[in-house]
């Protein structure tokens, strides 16, 4: 909500324990990830 003031931990704590959330952290990438064809892939991609 806009306007309304809280501290982090009253934000952290409602989302962790009221909600049941968690942080979200990012996966590892391999070693092998290519980053170019990642791209070339998501440009390509029709989502149909």
């Amino acid at each position: 909500m806009e306007g309304v003031e809280a501290s982090c931990k009253v934000v952290h704590d409602t989302v962790r324990y009221q909600m049941k959330a968690k942080l979200k952290v990012p996966r590892a990438v391999g070693i092998k990830h290519q980053p170019e064809a990642e791209e070339e892939f998501k440009k390509n991609f029709h989502n149909t």
